[in-house]
């Protein structure tokens, strides 16, 4: 795909690696189900799968699975959120 049709499609940039990406692509964070005033400044941040993955991998067991184990903390620092797909 060239850059100026991936332009015309809704994209983001990774804040973890800097490229840039189709939105339908991200895997961004979420407020944990139950906990409808966890994010309390509503935003979302979102990043690739593969930055994702290497988070996850990287951080093996240093407490990156939430309590509830349904997903994993966002990788944004003050944000509580977390991050499933």
């Amino acid at each position: 795909m060239t850059n100026s049709r991936l332009k015309l499609q809704s994209t983001f940039n990774c804040p973890v690696c800097g490229d840039e990406f189709r939105s339908h692509l991200a895997m961004s964070c979420v407020n944990m189900p139950g906990k409808k005033e966890l994010n309390r400044s509503a935003e979302t941040h979102s990043f690739c799968a593969e930055c994702v993955r290497g988070y996850a991998k990287a951080a093996g067991d240093q407490n990156v699975i939430v309590r509830s184990g349904i997903g994993i903390k966002c990788m944004e620092s003050e944000c509580e959120c977390i991050l499933l797909r």
